[in-house]
C-alpha cells in the first residue's frame, strides 16, 4: 500500500514546528549542552530533507 503524498507534508510540517519550537530563544551558544542542540537539530533538518524528497519522487512517478 503506497504512502499518500500528503502524508509526507504533514510529517516535513510537524518536523519543522518541532525544530521552530525546541529552538525558540536559543542560540548556538547559549546552552552547556550546545553541541547536543546542534546534532538534534541537524536530524530534525534530515526528516525534513527525507520528506520533501519523498514528495518529490512520488510526484515524478
Amino acid at each position: 500500500m503506497e504512502r499518500d503524498p500528503r502524508a509526507y507534508l504533514w510529517d516535513v510540517r510537524e518536523a519543522a514546528e518541532a525544530m521552530l519550537e525546541f529552538s525558540a530563544g536559543k542560540t548556538p551558544d547559549s546552552e552547556p549542552a550546545a553541541e547536543l542542540l546542534k546534532r538534534i537539530q541537524a536530524e530534525r533538518v534530515r526528516s525534513v530533507k527525507k520528506g520533501m524528497m519523498k514528495i518529490v519522487v512520488d510526484i515524478l512517478a
